[in-house]
Formats: structure tokens, C-alpha cells, sequence
């Protein structure tokens, strides 16, 4: 039982120190990214000059005042970009460097990195990742705030959203109760084996404060081995996580933990041995003690065995739904290295002539990117969700008044439909079906191409039809100039031809936008209508290609020089000044994803530690079990008896245990499902199975003699 006791307490100081280092540094990293910072929502104006907000927080930025904003790019990367990043580097570098808090070759930051990987920029870089509405701000908060209103709406947050503790550590906390759980049962069940020790001891006129220094000299050796072994442990873990230098953060936590840890053991000898001093004194267990003991054991074995039978279901359960939420933002994971244009300085669009040389210019910077770049379009507006006439929010496409009918969203422009190129399509392995390829799709300037799934071909004349007059309205009504300068034919019902392409049913299409898509958390679209996205589009097709929602987007893999690699085509292309920013698709939606990931995670870890531990936990039970009937099992064997005649008794306490197990939880639950029958089953096959082992080694093997402590 001292070696039980030495094994459990040692992998409960293992895993408590682990959880107070992790609470103490992610305390010391949540304070660095928000402690004495304004959460400051800024909402841009359209006409919003961005370079001009840059320059103009930058010159505020001086001594305390700095203006942060962080991307969360991966499951363990934090991007920031600051305009007074010093505060945070060991020695003073020039803005135009790059640091982190884990490259040797790197600015040293003083941020611990067993979380994130932190990477900082000046805020000027951000024109590589592209902002986001939310800026954090230290120092002069209303000088900043008074700047930001030139640009925008500024709304200040009075708490700020700060991701919990608990969420990443349950898994730990968890394993520490259980382990703590099985140090207390041993911790007992050693003090009433070692009553006899005692009760002798006071028969032979030593005193009580003899007999208990006798009891704490026995466990020295087992705590003496649980806290070298875990101290030892806990400093290899701090080093691999490289948090040996913020040692000062959570030393003292650790000690006051082991500090707690002596204390409670020692009040549980006190109470003990002072319990024992008011029962009257024999060389073996009294009644009493032998009753307790043995009431104690079962109530040990029907109190795990019913926690574990309502725990596996529900934490089977939450483990299911974070998967099917992961399976659903699964698509996101792709669109890490995805980016979008952004036009922040645009042109005067009521000015036609400006208009025309701008979607020209836009249309040849089309032509060129998509030929060397991963680029590709898909404009998913009419799937926008909105707020519907009863409030309810929905997808535009329903809230749409003109969508009266079931044949209104399938057959009108405005309804389940969306616009996409054929680059996009081969990204979405698109299956078509005749079977031929997507690049085998040809549209021309009198041939406009609709890709339509194959449940829908009974509407095909009525798609037809309205897809028709939209495209000669958009077409015929185009600028003049810009006819002229594409010369671009009148067109009629008689050259225009739709051709109709039809794909396979239940094919999903991904929006690339958190705010589109059937539902927003796939933001997926299945079975639309898809409008090929050709090389005979209108002037304003390519004129809003490159805003933020327009419809364009390209695939780039070196982070944080995004837009310098793409400058250069912009500037060739003579639209370079409309377009200072790039902004990265994965950010809007990477918090949603890492906590997903991190849920799914941590709940499989639950699975795997519930059922190991409450093996192990279970196996407790039984050497307990064994301890306490085993001279009456040696004594049997000894007398000839056989071995499963042995075993008979065992089974039969276990189905005892657990069939009361399972009147409790069906009473308490009111209902018990497949799983909970399936998680009690196994455990009963799983704990007959463990005594078997048991006897095995233990008695035919002869390997424990009577008395001897396990």
C-alpha cells in the first residue's frame, strides 16, 4: 500500500505543479497582452485613409502610449503589430524589425512562449495582415481614442474578453482530483492497516506523540520520494517550456502547494491516531474498524463506478459535438494562407471616366494575378446573413422580399446562387455530371456558363430565363466608355446563349467569409447555383473585385510579407495607390478554430484519463479489497480450496457493487442509454478480469506472505 500511496501522490504533485505553473505564467501572459489596456472598437469610415490612421498613431505613440493589435494566425501563433513595440523587447531595436519571444536570431521578447509563438511587428507592417476592428491601447487612451474618431465610430469596451483559464487546464485538474482521490483512499487504508502497529505500541506504555512520530518516520520515505521525484520533474518540465527564467512567477505557489500537501497529510495522521486513542485497544481490528473498513471499500467501489458511469456518456458526448463543430470549421483550416485585397484610398466613383480607367486597370491586375498567383473568385453575397422581418437572423437570400416562393431561391439571381471562376472550382474539386473537367468549360463572349446541380434540372427553362434578362441588363447597361473601350457588342436574346452545366447533388462550396454561407459556423453553401466567373464580365465586376468583400482572393505562404510581394504588381498595374493592405482570411475566424481545436482535444484527453484512471482507480479498490480479506483468501488456498472457488467470492461483491451501482444512477438520472449499460458492463468484465490477474500473481505465484505490506 506505501508504494500505491508513493506512485499516486507523486503523479498528483506532478500534475498540480503543472496546473499552478501553467496558471501562474498564463496569468503573467494574459497581464503583458491586456493588464492596463483599453479594449477600443473602431468601426473605419469607407473613405478611411488607413496609412494616414497609421502615421497619426505612431506620432501619439510615445513613452507609455502604445496602440496594439493582435492575430491569433495558428493553434500557437500570436502575431502583434504595435506602435511602440520597445516595451516589450530586451534592449531598444529599430521599428523596422522583427521580434519574437522563441528565435535565438530574433529581438528577444519578454513574453513566455510555452503558449503562443509570439511574433511583433510596427504597427505600419500591418498592411500585410490587414486591421481588424479591435485595438488594444495603454497610456493616453482618450488622445487615442480622440485620433481614431477622424477615421471612424469609436466605441470603447468597459471589460475586455480575456480567454479562460479553466478551458486549457480542465484535462490537468481532472487527472490532479483523481490522483489526489486515490493518495487520500491509500493514505487511509495505510493508517488502518497500521492500527495494529500502534494498538501494540500503547500496550507497551509508549506515548501518543511516540506513536505518532513513529507514523510520520514511516511515510517519510514515500513523501521524501514523491516530492524529489516531482520536484525534479516539475524543473525539467519548466525547462522544456522554457519558463525557468520567470521562475519567480510561480515558485512560491509551488512550495505553498507542498507546503498545503504536508499540512493536510498531517492533520489526516492527528485525526486518525486521535480517533484511534477512544476505541479500546486490541492486537487486531475490532469489530468496528473491520465493519468500516469494509463498508468504506464498497462505498469507494460504488461511488467510482457510478461517477464513471455518468461521466463517460456525457464526456462522450461533448467530446461528439466539438467534433462535428471541428469537421464544420475543418474548411478554415485551408484558408491559412489565404488573403484578400483591400481598397482603402478609392477612387471618386461618381466620376465615370475615373470609373473606367479604374476597372481596366483592375481588370488587366486580374489577368496577370491569376496567371501567377493562386488566385481565384467567389462572391457569396446573396448568403450574407442578415436580420430577417421577424428579427430573426438568416441568409440574405431568404430575407429577400422578391423570394417569395421555394422556386424563387432556386431559379432567381438573388437566390441560392453565387459567382465563381474555374480556378475556384478546381479548388473545390468540383465534380461535374458528364464527368469532364471544369477546365474543359469554355464561356465566351456570347456564351455565359451556369453550373447548376443535377436535382434542379427541372427547372432549367425558368433559370434560363431569369438569368437571361440579368445578364443583358448588366451587360447593355454598362458605361459608354467602356463599351467602346472593350468594344463590347450590343447584346440580344438572339446571340446571348446560357449554357447550362450540371454537377453532381450534395457537393459544398466554401465562402471564404464568416458572415456567409448557409450556416456561419461551416460558412459553407451547398448545391448553388454557380455563375462562371469569365472573361466578359461588366466594368463594375472588375471594379469591385478587389475590395474587401469583392469576390478575389489569393494564396500566398510567406507570412508577414504579404503585401510587399504583391506591391510590386499593384504599382505595375497603376491601381497600387487605391490598394495599401492585404488581410488575411484565416484571422477572422482563427480564435473560433484554435479554442475548437483546443476543446476537441482536451475532451478526448478526458476520455482517454477517464477510463485509464478509473482503471487504475478500480484497481485500487481491489488491492484494498484484497488487504482487507487477505487471510481469509491464503487461509482458503492453504486448506486446498480451488482457485475459482477463490475468485467466486470477489464476483460475487463486485456484481453486488455493481448492479447497486446501477439502481443509483437509474434513479438518479431517470434514464440510463446504451452507453451507460456499455461503460458499466466493461467496467465489471474489466474489474473481474483485474482480480483474476491478481490472485494469479499474488497467490499462485506465492509472492505475499500474511501481513506483508503490499
Amino acid at each position: 500500500m506505501k508504494k500505491l500511496f508513493s506512485i499516486s501522490m507523486l503523479i498528483f504533485l506532478i500534475i498540480s505543479g503543472m496546473v499552478v505553473i501553467n496558471k501562474r505564467i498564463d496569468d503573467y501572459f494574459t497581464k503583458l497582452l491586456y493588464g492596463d489596456k483599453t479594449e477600443v472598437s473602431l468601426l473605419l469610415k469607407d473613405d478611411a485613409d488607413c496609412l494616414a490612421l497609421i502615421n497619426s498613431l505612431k506620432k501619439i505613440s510615445e513613452g507609455e502610449t502604445s496602440v496594439s493589435q493582435y492575430f491569433f494566425t495558428s493553434e500557437n501563433e500570436l502575431t502583434i503589430y504595435d506602435t511602440n513595440p520597445d516595451f516589450l523587447i530586451k534592449g531598444r531595436i529599430s521599428h523596422d524589425d522583427l521580434a519574437t519571444n522563441y528565435m535565438k536570431n530574433k529581438q528577444k521578447l519578454l513574453i513566455p512562449n510555452y503558449r503562443y509563438h509570439v511574433k511583433l511587428y510596427p504597427l505600419d507592417k500591418i498592411k500585410n495582415m490587414g486591421f481588424n476592428s479591435v485595438f488594444y491601447v495603454s497610456g493616453n487612451v482618450k488622445e487615442v481614442c480622440d485620433t481614431m474618431r477622424d477615421f471612424g465610430k469609436v466605441r470603447i469596451k468597459s471589460q475586455k474578453d480575456i480567454a479562460s483559464f479553466e478551458d486549457d487546464q480542465s484535462t490537468l485538474l481532472f487527472l490532479a482530483n483523481l490522483s489526489g482521490i486515490v493518495s487520500l483512499i491509500s493514505l487511509m487504508f495505510l493508517l488502518m492497516k497500521q492500527k495494529r502497529q500502534n494498538d501494540l505500541m500503547r500496550l507497551l506504555g509508549r506515548k501518543s506523540y511516540e506513536i505518532l512520530n513513529e507514523t510520520i518516520k514511516d511515510l517519510i520515505p514515500s513523501l521524501e520520494f514523491s516530492i524529489g521525484i516531482s520536484a525534479t520533474l516539475l524543473f525539467g518540465y519548466a525547462s522544456w517550456k522554457n519558463l525557468v527564467e520567470y521562475c519567480s512567477r510561480f515558485l512560491v505557489s509551488l512550495l505553498l502547494l507542498y507546503a498545503c500537501c504536508l499540512l493536510f497529510i498531517l492533520v489526516i495522521i492527528i485525526v486518525a491516531g486521535a480517533f484511534q486513542m477512544k476505541t479500546r485497544l486490541f492486537l487486531s481490528y475490532n469489530a468496528f474498524f473491520s465493519k468500516a473498513a469494509y463498508g468504506l471499500n464498497a462505498a469507494f467501489f460504488i461511488l467510482s463506478i457510478f461517477l464513471v458511469s455518468i461521466m463517460f456518456p456525457k464526456f462522450h458526448q461533448e467530446y461528439s459535438r466539438f467534433k462535428e463543430q471541428a469537421s464544420r470549421l475543418e474548411r478554415w483550416e485551408d484558408a491559412k494562407n489565404i488573403y484578400q485585397t483591400n481598397l482603402t484610398n478609392q477612387i471618386d466613383r461618381m466620376d465615370n471616366s475615373a470609373e473606367v480607367e479604374y476597372d481596366l486597370k483592375a481588370k488587366n491586375l486580374w489577368e496577370k494575378l491569376r496567371s501567377n498567383y493562386q488566385a481565384f473568385v467567389v462572391f457569396s453575397d446573396n448568403f450574407l446573413w442578415t436580420s430577417g422581418q421577424n428579427g430573426k437572423e438568416q441568409p440574405w437570400y431568404l430575407a429577400n422580399p422578391d423570394n417569395k416562393s421555394l422556386d424563387d431561391r432556386i431559379c432567381s439571381v438573388s437566390g441560392r446562387a453565387i459567382t465563381a471562376d474555374k480556378n475556384y472550382l478546381r479548388l473545390s474539386k468540383t465534380i461535374l455530371s458528364d464527368g469532364k473537367s471544369v477546365s474543359d468549360l469554355k464561356p465566351t463572349l456570347f456564351t455565359k456558363i451556369l453550373i447548376v446541380p443535377k436535382k434542379y434540372g427541372k427547372y432549367e427553362k425558368e433559370i434560363r430565363n431569369r438569368y437571361m434578362d440579368e445578364f443583358l441588363f448588366q451587360l447593355n447597361t454598362d458605361f459608354k466608355l467602356w463599351k467602346k473601350r472593350e468594344r463590347v457588342p450590343k447584346f440580344t436574346h438572339k446571340n446571348l446563349k446560357i449554357k447550362i452545366v450540371y454537377a453532381k447533388n450534395g457537393q459544398s462550396y466554401f465562402t471564404y467569409n464568416p458572415d456567409s454561407g448557409d450556416n456561419l459556423l461551416s460558412n459553407t453553401v451547398k448545391d448553388p447555383v454557380i455563375k462562371l466567373f469569365d472573361d466578359y464580365q461588366n466594368s463594375l465586376s472588375y471594379g469591385n473585385l478587389f475590395c474587401l468583400n469583392g469576390g478575389f482572393f489569393f494564396s500566398d505562404k510567406h507570412f508577414g510579407k504579404v503585401y510587399e510581394r504583391l506591391e510590386p504588381k499593384l504599382r505595375e498595374s497603376g491601381i497600387g495607390s487605391t490598394i495599401n493592405f492585404v488581410t488575411s482570411v484565416y484571422s477572422k475566424k482563427a480564435e473560433l478554430v484554435q479554442q475548437n481545436k483546443r476543446q476537441v482535444a482536451c475532451s478526448l484527453i478526458r476520455l482517454t484519463v477517464l477510463v485509464s484512471g478509473s482503471f487504475f482507480f478500480l484497481f485500487a479498490m481491489i488491492a484494498q479489497y484484497y488487504l482487507l480479506h487477505e487471510r481469509e483468501i491464503v487461509i482458503k488456498r492453504l486448506m486446498g480450496c480451488s482457485f475459482f472457488r477463490i475468485l467466486n467470492g470477489q464476483i460475487a461483491f463486485f456484481s453486488g457493487v455493481f448492479t447497486l451501482s446501477f439502481i443509483i444512477s437509474s434513479c438518479l438520472l431517470q434514464k440510463m442509454d446504451w452507453l451507460n449499460l456499455a461503460v458499466l458492463a466493461f467496467l465489471f468484465i474489466g474489474t473481474v478480469f483485474a482480480s483474476f490477474i491478481w490472485i494469479s500473481y499474488d497467490v499462485l505465484q506465492k509472492n505475499r506472505t500474511l501481513g506483508r505490506d503490499f
